[in-house]
């Protein structure tokens, strides 16, 4: 037997090292990237690569000198890439560094690397013009996908395009910080310390909470209001924040929605083996804390409390004390708000959006006098667009939303609009038919969906009814909804009876910057029989 030792001379130390100093380390990156990809990257800054390693959502390019890495290293970190942000390190300095740490777990790998503001706002170190583009150009990838399983559906052409109808460019917020006006943050656990913020990620041993007072898109009476409930769950009380993995614990959730000079609070708990006379007391601790003090950067109007045990149990809120309603206004109009009620998240935004429906109702009102808000919640679209129509009937089957889009409609002098609580494949046939809808021909519909888009038989109903010529869509998630638009275009069937749309033209709205999301706009046109 023979054994060689062999010890590395100085000289091929010196190589290591000078390879070590030629190479970087690029993360970060898109799936299925390829090696042209990335040729291409380098090559578009005016960088060769020696070689490239390719890995899954990373890569080590080699150079052929430190100079160049080092000028790699600081072009490439933090460009965009696919809507992917880039980092890029040398890989000498992360050897250096690595080996005098001892290596983490990988829920402490996990918490360290990623900060919550790059989770909850990942494009906030984007110029918002580039953001803009990014979110354009997904728009129009996306809709060459979309257009193909149409396609398969319809058979029709596109007309010499790459997709149907026509993609205009993206509207911009006119707010770009600081602009939430809901928020729902989760009382848990950072480490082993009590945090009010937004989850970070979950871990076999927990669920880890940031702070949110880094975060760009949420307002300072929020991040301050936060703080103060933070300082509530510490020093006024012996219940623990909820623990999901155990189902244990009281604290689960603070909502604030903050309108104009208005606050709602919404404190939601785990009532499990807390006696009544204990909940008597927090409620009025919170009370006491937050509505009756004269605070000098906020004013909280409004405090509920909601009893939630299991994630699907029905959602019940308790007036503790204030104004049972907060009031936005958009657009010189005024609607009332609960904590039942949706409202887009973006007010400057929403602005934005509903003078984009007017705009496009108006391009069609001529001979469309009927107009039906489908998901109307509390009837903002609705009463906006009132003007243009001699009637609207709006469908929602949240009935507390109902009743707020009734006072809206009241309050805001459009007494030509008539809400109704139900489904929506159940109330539709009922409601045209009552409205006579054959003395106006034919109607125009706005859908404003959850993300996840409307049932199949909402769809149904909506292609079955032939008087609607006209059907605008608002997706906030086009991904989520993409079988509904498909289904829409699709031919006539027994499951889906009546004349189909076909896609006319989509108009993207930016309602949440320093993200990869948008809203879509999306006007489909009845097909007419040949």
């Amino acid at each position: 037997l023979i054994i060689f030792f062999w010890n590395m001379s100085s000289d091929d130390a010196q190589r290591n090292q000078l390879e070590d100093s030629t190479k970087i380390h690029i993360q970060n990156l898109p799936r299925h990237m390829a090696i042209n990809d990335m040729k291409k990257i380098l090559k578009r800054h005016g960088f060769r690569a020696k070689k490239i390693a390719l890995m899954k959502e990373h890569a080590y390019v080699t150079f052929s000198d430190p100079e160049q890495a080092n000028q790699a290293a600081e072009k490439l970190d933090q460009m965009t890439f696919k809507q992917c942000v880039l980092r890029v390190r040398k890989t000498a300095a992360d050897d250096e560094s690595q080996s005098t740490k001892k290596k983490p777990t990988k829920s402490e790998e996990r918490t360290e690397l990623v900060n919550i503001v790059d989770v909850v706002t990942p494009w906030h170190a984007i110029p918002y013009e580039e953001q803009l583009k990014n979110k354009q150009k997904a728009c129009y990838e996306w809709a060459k996908k979309c257009s193909i399983k149409i396609y398969k559906e319809c058979g029709l052409p596109f007309q010499g395009k790459l997709h149907y109808g026509e993609l205009e460019n993206i509207r911009a917020s006119p707010v770009q910080n600081c602009y939430r006006n809901k928020c729902e943050f989760t009382i848990g656990y950072n480490g082993t310390a009590p945090e009010v913020g937004f989850r970070l990620s979950r871990h076999r041993d927990g669920c880890t909470v940031q702070p949110v007072d880094g975060c760009v898109h949420i307002p300072t009476t929020m991040k301050l209001l936060v703080r103060d409930f933070k300082d509530l769950i510490l020093n006024c009380s012996p219940r623990p924040p909820y623990n999901a993995e155990t189902r244990t614990g009281f604290w689960r959730l603070l909502t604030i929605k903050s309108f104009q000079m208005d606050l709602m609070l919404t404190v939601t708990v785990n009532p499990v083996d807390v006696d009544e006379a204990e909940i008597n007391s927090i409620k009025g601790e919170i009370v006491k804390r937050f509505l009756y003090q004269d605070m000098d950067n906020y004013r909280v109007s409004s405090v509920y409390f909601q009893r939630l045990i299991n994630a699907g149990d029905k959602v019940e809120y308790e007036l503790l004390g204030g104004c049972p309603h907060v009031y936005e206004t958009v657009d010189n109009m005024h609607f009332r708000i609960s904590p039942y009620s949706f409202f887009q998240v973006n007010t400057a935004g929403c602005e934005v959006l509903y003078k984009t429906l007017f705009e496009l109702c108006a391009s069609v009102q001529v001979d469309h006098s009927l107009l039906l808000d489908i998901c109307c919640g509390t009837g903002t679209i609705g009463i906006y667009l009132a003007r243009l129509f001699e009637k609207v009937i709006g469908i929602e089957s949240v009935e507390p939303a109902v009743k707020d889009a009734c006072h809206n409609m009241i309050v805001n002098e459009q007494f030509n609009c008539d809400f109704q609580a139900g489904k929506v494949e159940e109330l539709l046939p009922k409601l045209l038919k009552e409205s006579n809808v054959e003395k106006w021909k034919t109607c125009v519909a706005v859908l404003d969906p959850p993300r996840g888009g409307v049932s199949g038989r909402v769809i149904a109903a909506l292609r079955c009814h032939e008087p609607i010529h006209h059907l605008f869509y608002v997706s906030c998630d086009v991904q989520a909804a993409e079988k509904n638009f498909v289904d829409l275009c699709k031919r006539a069937s027994k499951r889906y009876p009546g004349p189909p749309f076909r896609l006319l033209r989509m108009i993207p709205v930016d309602m949440f910057p320093h993200t990869k999301l948008f809203e879509l706009v999306l006007h489909f046109q009845r097909s007419r029989p040949d």
